[in-house]
């Protein structure tokens, strides 16, 4: 029988990958990263499918997850990344053989919508378990927020390696650190419902705050602290690339983009440890 840290970690890696994949699939609608984000995306979602079997008792009839689409978001969120796959593998023979430059193929738009409908879905499926630290505000503020992140990042990131021939705007660091920003104002609102130890009022929500601000709570501030160091390295990269015998924009961009997957992961894994949780949750949508 799987551990109930087992359980936290495949779900962690198994959201964050698929945001991950997600995210990359967005970038590469800019056309200078759809060389490297489509196949990118494409080699994400085939590893967090493989990785979201391990939640299964019966991964061999993992098919069968696809039958209860009309009611189950777990149908909803498997049909669709079983469809981004092919839509991102497609997408990454267009870039391919397109010239460099070019605008997004037909296949590289639809592998962005459908990864950012499967992550809404992924969302959906952790709020239809009633959950007071799941509601709907969280779980897709969350989810979609560490989509866009992540893919911006990593645009930010390629695009100042040496091998790039076309900087990312400036405007796109100061993104990463606006949604950054906005993602640490949605998981500390949980800290609003915090009551100290003396008081009769105990609700499921208090309980979440008290986990984050006391046990939980060095892992909380090292998520906080490797999120806004990420941003601001990324963020801050049209200052490093004028400065004229400063440190490498390459690397600046590595260790940003870095520290922002870092802090993702983190905020994942205190999404479901804080709940609570001993698994992936399955239950059917209304």
């Amino acid at each position: 029988m799987r551990t109930r840290a087992t359980a936290c970690a495949v779900a962690t890696l198994t959201a964050l990958t698929l945001s991950a994949a997600a995210g990359t699939a967005l970038a590469a609608v800019y056309p200078p990263m759809a060389r490297w984000a489509a196949p990118s995306a494409a080699l994400l979602v085939a590893g967090a499918l493989g990785i979201g079997a391990l939640h299964l008792g019966r991964p061999l009839k993992a098919w069968r997850a696809f039958l209860g689409w009309r009611t189950s978001w777990f149908s909803r969120e498997v049909l669709l990344f079983g469809l981004f796959l092919p839509l991102a593998t497609l997408g990454a023979v267009d870039a391919a053989r397109r010239p460099a430059g070019s605008g997004p193929g037909p296949a590289t738009l639809a592998a962005a919508i459908t990864g950012l409908l499967a992550v809404g879905c992924s969302a959906m499926l952790y709020v239809d378990t009633r959950r007071a630290s799941w509601s709907a505000g969280q779980c897709l503020g969350r989810f979609l927020g560490t989509t866009l992140l992540l893919g911006t990042a990593a645009g930010v990131c390629v695009s100042r390696s040496p091998f790039a021939s076309d900087p990312s705007s400036p405007w796109a660091g100061l993104a990463v650190l606006l949604l950054t920003l906005t993602k640490l104002g949605i998981e500390q609102r949980l800290l609003r419902h915090w009551v100290d130890d003396d008081s009769s009022r105990r609700t499921p929500l208090n309980k979440t705050a008290r986990l984050l601000a006391g046990p939980l709570g060095l892992l909380s501030r090292l998520r906080v602290a490797s999120g806004l160091a990420g941003a601001l390295a990324l963020a801050l990269l049209p200052l490093v690339a004028s400065a004229p015998d400063g440190v490498a924009p390459s690397w600046v961009a590595a260790i940003g983009a870095t520290l922002c997957l870092a802090a993702e992961g983190l905020e994942r894994h205190l999404f479901f440890v804080a709940a609570g949780v001993n698994g992936m949750p399955g239950k059917g949508a209304t």
